[in-house]
């Protein structure tokens, strides 16, 4: 082989290096955005499914508080339904037997509402105020259903009974004006901590 083949298989050679090289990095440089891509995509993914678990969390908390009002509403209601059926029996010419069916079932009613507050997850503060109300809440319930019985047989003893029983009413009252502001407390912190 003479001196310029020599030298154009050398300037070959050189130049399939240069363009081994020139692939290789091309190839790298690919493989290396496609590994910054696959890369950001999972930190985005991360990022959504973090806040979406997050949010699942907050809207769970909220439901168990809307739960909590919705509970104590209804008992609300009953402890009102309740007061209503023992006056209406003190006003009934019949003894009251409608009065005693209505007040087992409102009586029913507010122990099942206190009872699925109870089984909630709600704060600390508030648990221990239901527990605290429910040996009330069996008071209260027991005063209606006494003086109910009592009407059926005197009503001028159940009519001197009545302040007895007035006084059930207004300390279950407090106790449910009590629990009202513990919710409405949770439910604001509740909301101020989505917002954030």
């Amino acid at each position: 082989m003479s001196l310029g083949e020599s030298q154009d298989a050398s300037g070959e050679a050189g130049w399939m290096d240069d363009l081994a090289r020139m692939v290789l990095t091309i190839r790298a440089k690919l493989t290396l955005l496609a590994s910054l891509g696959v890369a950001s995509t999972l930190m985005l993914g991360f990022e959504q499914w973090s806040t979406s678990a997050a949010f699942r969390e907050a809207a769970g908390v909220m439901q168990v508080t809307a739960d909590a009002a919705r509970n104590h509403m209804e008992g609300d209601m009953m402890h009102d339904a309740l007061r209503g059926d023992v006056l209406g029996a003190l006003l009934d010419e019949s003894g009251g037997a409608a009065a005693r069916s209505d007040a087992a079932e409102h009586a029913e009613g507010f122990r099942k509402a206190l009872e699925a507050n109870r089984r909630l997850d709600l704060p600390v503060e508030i648990r221990q105020a239901l527990e605290a109300v429910a040996p009330k809440l069996e008071s209260y319930i027991g005063a209606a259903e006494s003086l109910l019985r009592l009407v059926a047989s005197d009503k001028a003893a159940a009519q001197a009974a009545l302040p007895k029983f007035d006084a059930a009413f207004k300390q279950m009252e407090t106790a449910q004006e009590e629990i009202s502001e513990l919710l409405s407390k949770h439910g604001k912190s509740v909301e101020i901590a989505n917002a954030a």
